[in-house]
């Protein structure tokens, strides 16, 4: 993708590795790389070659099944916002949403044409 103001990132989804049995993602910027996995976060500094580590809880989701339980979190998030009338809780809402899908729907349009799309 490119963005108005000159930035570029590409995303590439695997469904098949040797390691198929947990989630990764990895974020190469250019003063850094985000790696992260089912449990841990590492943020990896290109110019002091340090690594700075977060752990992550999700014994809440444990045997939630849809998207390691990541469903269930929404869901979760969603039911606590109004429950308790705070709208803080809810980390992306719909205009995000809606434009995330976009983006995924235009990413498998120009992945089916071969062909830039513009957004």
């Amino acid at each position: 993708m490119m963005f108005e103001n000159g930035s570029t990132a590409s995303f590439t989804m695997t469904g098949l590795t040797e390691k198929d049995d947990s989630r990764r993602t990895t974020i190469f910027g250019t003063k850094g790389e985000i790696r992260g996995s089912e449990s841990k976060i590492e943020v990896y500094d290109y110019l002091t070659r340090a690594s700075t580590f977060y752990d992550i809880d999700f014994s809440e989701f444990e045997g939630k099944d849809a998207h390691n339980g990541g469903d269930f979190g929404l869901m979760k998030h969603f039911i606590d916002a109004i429950l308790n009338n705070d709208k803080s809780l809810i980390l992306s809402g719909a205009d995000e949403t809606l434009e995330s899908h976009l983006l995924v729907f235009k990413a498998e349009q120009s992945r089916l044409k071969n062909r830039v799309v513009c957004i």
